[in-house]
């Protein structure tokens, strides 16, 4: 008899059964249900396609769950104070789904549930209830420890949304102080009004101690700065000397300046370029990739903690890597004047700066120098002749590189592409931990000059694999969805600007005319944040959707594979084009059904990992305002809202709120379609751009909020403070810069 595969509802009704609860892999199935393995590929797809029907629900760890079981969304339940709460689907193409009081189901605020979509409003928003919790993973609390008379305490979370306070008692306090912020494991959770009661793990800190922010958010998010013994030993085998490597079947190009630009504090230098001028007028551009692949094999144990880590994390003061120190700060690190292996490609162009031809190659490199973003400014930016003088060898290669480069910028302009240039903030940081200063990093010459080069070989990249058909993950950014187009407009109108065209249709052109035509006017932030906050969340997908922003009809990333997965998956994909067909047609069947799975799971830990680092910096700004109560600075409004006004101070580079409530007794009439704030006796008005001098008032340290209120005496010269201490100052007192990307390079997403 010929084996067939199983059908949906064979599947449905094992996924059904308590005991299989909350899923089982696509091995688990086959193997209950005695699947051959000249079967098992056409079960992967089989499973994929029922979840696009909606028969299964795709779960974290790549099992799957019977929708009849479970629910309409899966993903993380966040909670508000007020009872409220929603969840957040792993699916990133579904919106948030709104969970009202009372129908929780014993979730708790961080948990991976499984909810019904109960209701749609007229508006599209969706209200549910949570079926079951799939996964707890609110298992350990980090909080605040408060003693008690009896020698035990209480932890009360640094979350709000939790909602409750855990009891801890004095055998399972571990000495732990008032004022400490511990973890604690919950061992009984909060039932029917009764409390939680727990014992603690760890003791971190107190909160103004330097580095406890980190320790916390690490533990927050499930981040891990240690790796499997397994992994380790497996990394410490890999050969050292490029003596030991494949080195006689790749292109040698050690005989080139190839050189790496990275930001100051950068410990891990994944990509290098090069540029020559050829003799017609055009330029040749090599970008090189460590080659990770070669060091990480697929299915080894370093490639599958690789795959759980997903990306690799930037706090401000470190960071936690996705691939072992040996391999990203080492082994696969292009350091200057050693023997590196690459994966990369060189494309020419005519003297406009249009593509001729474009070339893949496995090779290895020496770099010539490790570069800076700031020295690469001054040598091509500035034209320092002393930093010249002291880089002759580079010198010529930079020069046809800021060419080309300037080049690819006015092709990306002319494509529409959007520039978003807002200045993000860089963390001085003294040797102690402690924060030392806060100032605006804008790009540079340099950053750009990497930017469009590295944007132009990810889209050569994404155009070859998607010419040949190739497996692998793309970086899909699509148009913005008509109703946030809509509000856009609407919130827009009265200030002036028009999106031309038809909104369902909307072109990228027509955001990035609204960011160029608000440059350097008083309501360019408003403007530029709005833009961004109507763009869609780019992701990885495993079709070639294109990228909206970049204008980009084929878009991947290639350039990041030692913090990057998706970028080591498109690493693999390129070689086995290069090596010709060495997989079957089942294998590579199987390998396009893990795709969907593999886009989900890097798109979620690529997100976990932005809130992480985002809350990094808004810890370390607020701790810093924290020691400046009292104090007043001058500053612009940025943003205006019926609750407040939005400042930016002009040093240190720190945004905060003024309530309304601080505005005075009076009432404040909000006017949305001009932006403005207008007292009804006072007659005064808060503008976007206006100046303001403001005090700050109150500093929430563990929600990262920062309260001013204004102060009505004129705008004084100077910041309130004393002045910043200078480059010798800050090396004198042993401050180091510390960037908010934590050593990522400056380079940003895309």
């Amino acid at each position: 008899m010929t084996p067939r595969l199983p059908t949906a509802a064979q599947i449905e009704a094992l996924l059904t059964s308590p005991d299989n609860a909350p899923g089982l892999t696509g091995r688990e199935i086959a193997d209950a249900l005695r699947v051959p393995p000249a079967l098992r590929s056409r079960l992967r797809q089989a499973l994929r396609d029922w979840v696009v029907e909606g028969r299964l629900v795709a779960l974290r760890g790549r099992r799957f769950g019977a929708r009849s079981a479970l629910g309409d969304v899966v993903g993380r339940y966040s909670r508000h104070p007020a009872g409220f709460g929603f969840v957040i689907p792993d699916d990133p193409e579904q919106s948030d789904l709104f969970i009202p009081p009372g129908a929780h189901a014993g979730a708790i605020h961080g948990d991976i549930v499984a909810a019904r979509v109960v209701a749609v409003k007229p508006d599209g928003r969706r209200e549910g209830a949570i079926a079951r919790v799939v996964e707890r993973r609110s298992e350990t609390i980090v909080g605040l420890f408060h003693g008690t008379a009896s020698g035990g305490g209480i932890v009360q979370p640094l979350d709000p949304g939790f909602g409750f306070e855990v009891l801890v008692a004095k055998a399972d306090a571990k000495g732990a102080r008032t004022g400490e912020i511990v973890r604690a494991e919950l061992v009984t959770p909060p039932r029917d009004g009764s409390g939680a009661r727990g014992t603690v793990l760890e003791r971190l800190g107190r909160p103004d101690e330097p580095g406890v922010e980190t320790e916390v958010l690490v533990r927050k998010y499930g981040f891990s700065a240690e790796y499997p013994d397994e992994v380790l030993a497996e990394v410490e085998r890999l050969p050292a000397r490029p003596e030991d490597w494949p080195l006689a079947g790749r292109e040698d190009f050690t005989r080139g300046t190839v050189v790496t630009i990275d930001g100051e504090t950068a410990r891990d230098f994944d990509d290098a370029i090069e540029v020559e001028r050829l003799d017609d007028g055009g330029y040749r551009l090599h970008v090189h990739i460590a080659d990770v692949g070669f060091f990480v094999p697929e299915g080894s144990a370093t490639d599958l903690e690789a795959l759980r880590r997903g990306t690799s994390v930037y706090f401000p003061d470190r960071c936690i890597p996705m691939l072992p120190e040996r391999l990203s700060n080492d082994l696969c690190s292009l350091r200057p004047d050693e023997i590196r292996l690459t994966q990369g490609v060189s494309i020419d162009f005519d003297r406009r700066g249009a593509v001729r031809r474009t070339r893949f190659h496995d090779g290895f490199i020496r770099s010539r120098a490790r570069l800076t973003y700031n020295e690469v400014a001054k040598l091509v930016e500035e034209r320092d002749p002393a930093a010249r003088a002291a880089r002759p060898a580079v010198v010529p290669m930079l020069d046809a590189a800021a060419e080309l480069a300037t080049l690819l910028a006015q092709r990306r302009a002319e494509r529409g592409a959007i520039d978003f240039d807002l200045p993000e903030p860089e963390i001085l940081i003294e040797l102690t931990g402690a924060t030392a200063e806060i100032v605006a990093r804008r790009r540079n010459a340099a950053h750009r000059l990497i930017e469009e080069f590295m944007i132009t070989a990810n889209a050569a990249v994404a155009a070859e694999l998607k010419k040949r058909k190739a497996p692998a993950l793309y970086r899909a950014h699509e148009r913005p969805a008509l109703d946030r187009v809509e509000r856009l407009i609407d919130a827009l109108d009265g200030l002036g600007y028009r999106l031309p065209g038809d909104a369902s249709a909307i072109q990228p052109a027509a955001f990035a005319g609204l960011v160029e035509q608000a440059k350097g006017k008083p309501e360019e932030p408003f403007v530029t944040r709005l833009v961004l906050r109507t763009m869609a969340l780019a992701r990885y997908h495993e079709e070639c959707l294109g990228h909206f922003g970049l204008a980009l009809p084929r878009y991947l990333h290639f350039t990041s594979p030692i913090r990057r997965y998706p970028d080591l998956i498109v690493h693999r994909a390129l070689r086995r084009l290069a090596r010709g067909p060495a997989e079957s047609p089942g294998e590579k069947e199987d390998r396009i059904a893990r795709l969907p799975e593999l886009a989900r799971e890097c798109s979620r830990l690529e997100r976990e990992a932005e809130a992480a680092e985002r809350e990094a910096v808004a810890w370390k700004v607020a701790a810093f305002m924290a020691d400046r109560l009292g104090d007043e600075f001058d500053g612009a409004v940025i943003e205006i809202a019926p609750h407040g006004v939005l400042v930016a101070l002009n040093e240190p580079f720190v945004e905060g709120m003024i309530p309304v409530a601080r505005l005075g007794s009076e009432y404040w009439k909000y006017d949305p379609r001009h932006r403005i704030l207008r007292g009804s006796e006072s007659g005064k008005v808060y503008r976007l751009g206006m100046p303001v001098r403001v005090r700050v008032d109150r500093v929430d340290l563990y929600r990262h909020l920062i309260d001013f209120s204004p102060v009505e005496a004129e705008p004084a010269a100077t910041p309130g403070r004393a002045r910043p201490p200078g480059r010798r100052e800050r090396r004198e007192r042993g401050i180091t810069t510390r960037r908010a990307d934590g050593g990522r390079g400056g380079k940003r997403r895309r």
